[in-house]
């Protein structure tokens, strides 16, 4: 599904503004990210339930932390009741593009769908990402990655291991 990419509102006011207005747009599914996330656990809770409180439970919504965590599988953890009371549909780049063992411990811990891969500079980095980062959403940027045939190696071995491919462009 096509999805809208926005940031998070100055305040959850605005993240539920931004989007209401989506939704009127008649977009399926929405991803919020950065912006104002990461730093502040009430904050955090405060902007999740305001969009999901704005798309309603019929529209897809997910939330990219741009690596706000970097290696900390506690804090990223903290937050899972609120991406799991809200339905996220993924919490993509929680950690460093390199932190395997974190992104399969989160898993691990909280069962969250996790989405990564966007900074994989190679086909077996990627599939790094899906073998030992347990990620539920392998997201590729083909010109990072290594072209289109990379992409399509790399989506090949996500199918075959049960990953849903996103490219990610």
């Amino acid at each position: 599904i096509a999805y809208a990419s926005v940031l998070f509102g100055n305040n959850p006011n605005e993240t539920f503004e931004i989007a209401q207005k989506l939704k009127k747009e008649n977009f399926r599914a929405v991803k919020f990210g950065w912006q104002n996330f990461g730093l502040d656990f009430s904050k955090d809770k405060e902007h999740v339930v305001a969009a999901r409180s704005a798309l309603g439970n019929e529209i897809n919504l997910m939330i990219d932390v741009g690596a706000v965590w970097g290696t900390n599988v506690e804090e990223a953890s903290r937050r899972s009741s609120i991406f799991k009371d809200n339905e996220i549909t993924w919490l993509e780049e929680p950690f460093y593009s390199d932190a395997y063992y974190e992104y399969s411990q989160l898993q691990k811990k909280t069962n969250l769908p996790l989405a990564g891969g966007e900074s994989c500079h190679s086909i077996e980095s990627a599939k790094n990402m899906i073998r030992y980062g347990k990620v539920k959403y392998i997201q590729i940027d083909a010109g990072i990655a290594g072209g289109i045939l990379a992409g399509d190696e790399i989506c090949n071995f996500a199918e075959q291991n049960n990953v849903q491919y996103v490219n990610h462009t």
